[in-house]
This record gives C-alpha cells, sequence and structure tokens, in this order.
C-alpha cells in the first residue's frame, strides 16, 4: 500500500478513483522487471530508490495524456530498466555463481 500511494504522490492523483488502475500498472511494471532478468527480490523491494523510480516513470508514461510526454517517459523506463539490468545486484544470478 506504501508503493500505491508514493506512485499517486508522483502522478498528483489525490483520491482513490484509480487505485486499482495504478496498482494494475505498478504490478505490470515490477512484472515486467522480472520478465527482463532482474531479481524478484530486487523488483519488488518498494524501498530500493532506484527500483522506485522506475516504477514511477512506467505509471507516469501510462498515466499521461501527452503523447510526447507519453514517448519520453517510456524512452526513461527503458533506460532505467536497462541501467538495472546491466548492474550485477539486480539481475539473476546466472547458475553455478
Amino acid at each position: 500500500m506504501a508503493i500505491l500511494n508514493n506512485i499517486k504522490a508522483a502522478l498528483r492523483i489525490s483520491h482513490d478513483a484509480l487505485n486499482n488502475d495504478i496498482q494494475e500498472n505498478i504490478d505490470a511494471a515490477i512484472a515486467e522487471m522480472i520478465r527482463l532478468g532482474i531479481q524478484e527480490e530486487k523488483a519488488r523491494n518498494e524501498s530500493d530508490p532506484a527500483v522506485l523510480r522506475a516504477i514511477k516513470t512506467y505509471c507516469q508514461a501510462m498515466f499521461t495524456d501527452n503523447t510526447s510526454d507519453m514517448e519520453k517517459y517510456f524512452a526513461s523506463w527503458q533506460y532505467q530498466l536497462d541501467c538495472l539490468r546491466k548492474t550485477g545486484a539486480y539481475s539473476e544470478k546466472q547458475e553455478g555463481s
């Protein structure tokens, strides 16, 4: 629930009408991080600033009405994912490691 409130603040949403939609996007961002090789434990760590920033950026891309802004947020999301994947502390451990 803490991450939901954090994301709502980033989106400048103070009501609860979109809580389900926002939570679905949070879950989608986390699932995508895991799918792309970020350790599940890291992807679900709500207190990790890099992970939280990536989730916020993903949600900002999904909740903007401005196509130009959406493209910028999505490009930023992709860059952040790439950086996380390339950082050993976040990437999936290889067998035998």
